[in-house]
């Protein structure tokens, strides 16, 4: 192998070696609850597979619903959690997308308020008592007397998908290493 061909091996190896190891991944949220929803997003550190609360590093909903704060129809943003918490089984990770199975015992998946709301919270249960709801999807603020939404389920939903890359981005990928190899070309000629 020349010395040009390793030096531009050795460094695609060290530009690509960051997409192997686990990095962050950012999930899309864009949940019907009810009559209410739940828009944001939940970032993991690029576990795949079953997740625990040690595993969602970031994450941001607007909650709106009618009632959700005594109003025809209000939304709530909240972030920063006070409490995040996945118990159990049920939460899974893919590539693509975070899946709550309600077929699963003993399992809840929780993002409970912030320092301005402190009382809202979007909560997936399964059979343990809490949260409003046995295999339930609530989405609530408890100062309005309990859930403003809940919706009862006994299979997997998916809850979160990774947004897809748009096909400009890969073509100027595609471009970019057009022109490495035309100029590398160039430069042996």
């Amino acid at each position: 192998m020349t010395r040009t061909k390793s030096t531009f091996l050795a460094l695609l190896a060290v530009l690509l070696s960051p997409m192997a190891a686990n990095a962050d991944i950012i999930y899309t949220v864009d949940r019907t609850v009810g009559d209410g929803t739940v828009n944001g997003y939940i970032t993991t550190d690029g576990t795949l597979g079953v997740l625990s609360t040690a595993n969602i590093v970031d994450w941001a909903f607007t909650l709106t619903a009618p009632n959700l704060l005594g109003g025809a129809s209000s939304s709530i943003d909240f972030a920063t959690a006070l409490v995040t918490a996945i118990v159990g089984a049920a939460t899974t990770a893919t590539a693509t997308d975070i899946t709550f199975d309600f077929g699963v015992a003993d399992s809840y998946l929780l993002f409970w308020g912030n320092a301005t709301n402190a009382d809202t919270w979007w909560c997936l249960i399964t059979d343990i008592a809490g949260c409003f709801g046995v295999d339930a999807e609530n989405i609530g603020y408890s100062s309005d007397g309990g859930a403003a939404q809940t919706v009862y389920y006994d299979s997997a939903q998916i809850i979160a998908s990774v947004a897809v890359p748009e096909p400009g981005t890969l073509a100027l990928l595609g471009i970019g290493l057009l022109g490495m190899g035309a100029a590398r070309r160039r430069k042996k000629a």
